[in-house]
């Protein structure tokens, strides 16, 4: 957080206008376990930031970009499994609740943006020592990758693009010490761009967020497939420009001490959606009714839930965050969960999610928020 107190008291300071606040957000981060029991607590600090520099008590926030916690190797972990699928759920849960947070984006790419045989970059774990975008503006004085190297003044102005020394041409390579316009990757990425033959900064998958080297976050495949996130954002569309369900605050507040994360929207005349998802690897049991969450509700008439196959056979939740095959997301029935709206709900498995239908009586919707994609 020292970053986000340091830059706002410079703007402060030299008294430059602030229209917003963006940030991205992927939980621990990489190779982290993903926690949603810490993120309010995480918010909270991160708003206690912003007040105490002073002078910014109603600027707006946005989430530029967010997804589950990515972890390099060869297993689908969080971001091409359900785990990642309940973890985006129980955020975009989360983000929907908070006044100041004026937008939230999630990552949705098609996988394989980042990774080792993307043809327009070099892989991740390649590194070079470089001055970046220090090269030609003395203001611009930051390594962003590896190592820091002294800043070496140039006339201002100088770069090739509108903000001095940020253009790509602007980067200067370390050659052995000395800083100029050309240099080479180091011996660890000596491949050629596409390929991964001789890039020893792969080995042990090193290079990928998944089963293949194709692997990442996005919600798409290469080939146009849907991961288990894509498949959660299409049972999602139906909630841009849906109003917003209102839910018991205390029966929200004792879903989330249990794990649990719910989020509702009006679908149609008398009928809710509730989605409820549990980004946890626990079974978790002891849930409400319905009725408890939104009073007005009658009956659950369909229920859906979030799957995942290898492409021959449904895999379970935990079982999906270690698989060395790519998984394919699904929806499936989930008839357990249907009938009275005054029924308890069956538990939740480990990173399970599902969809409810709910008729309702009255108004049950919050004016004026909606949900927006």
């Amino acid at each position: 957080m020292t970053w986000i107190k340091h830059f706002l008291e410079n703007v402060k300071a030299q008294g430059a206008p602030l229209d917003f606040f963006s940030f991205h957000y992927y939980g621990q981060g990489q190779g982290q376990s993903t926690d949603m029991a810490s993120l309010p607590t995480a918010y909270q600090s991160f708003l206690q930031v912003i007040e105490s520099v002073g002078g910014f008590g109603d600027l707006p926030l946005a989430i530029t970009e967010y997804n589950s916690p990515f972890v390099l190797g060869n297993q689908s972990a969080y971001v091409g499994s359900l785990a990642g699928a309940a973890d985006n759920a129980a955020k975009m849960a989360f983000w929907v609740k908070e006044p100041r947070l004026h937008a939230a984006f999630l990552y949705q790419a098609v996988s394989g943006a980042f990774e080792a045989l993307n043809p327009y970059s070099f892989p991740l774990g390649c590194s070079a020592k470089v001055l970046e975008p220090a090269s030609n503006c003395s203001s611009c004085s930051m390594s962003l990758i590896q190592q820091e190297a002294p800043p070496e003044p140039m006339p201002a102005y100088s770069g090739s693009g509108p903000h001095c020394g940020c253009g790509p041409q602007d980067i200067l390579w370390d050659n052995n010490g000395t800083y100029g316009p050309t240099g080479e990757w180091d011996s660890s990425c000596s491949c050629p761009l596409g390929m991964l033959q001789g890039c020893t900064a792969c080995d042990n998958y090193h290079c990928q967020f998944g089963p293949e080297p194709e692997s990442g976050m996005g919600a798409v495949y290469a080939n146009g497939s849907l991961t288990p996130t894509g498949v959660l954002l299409r049972i999602l569309r139906e909630a841009q420009g849906s109003p917003k369900v209102k839910m018991e605050n205390r029966t929200v507040a004792k879903l989330e001490a249990k794990g649990v994360y719910p989020i509702s929207w009006q679908s149609r005349k008398r009928v809710a959606s509730l989605l409820l998802s549990n980004p946890s690897p626990n079974v978790i049991h002891g849930l409400p009714a319905v009725s408890e969450l939104i009073p007005s509700a009658i009956k659950v008439f369909r229920a859906l839930r979030l799957a995942q196959s290898n492409g021959s056979q449904e895999v379970s939740g935990l079982d999906g965050f270690y698989s060395t095959v790519p998984l394919l997301g699904k929806v499936l029935l989930a008839p357990r969960f249907k009938g009275p709206a005054s029924k308890k709900l069956g538990p939740l498995q480990p990173f399970q999610t599902v969809k409810l239908k709910v008729f309702f009586t009255g108004c049950a919707h919050e004016a004026p928020r909606r949900y927006y994609n």
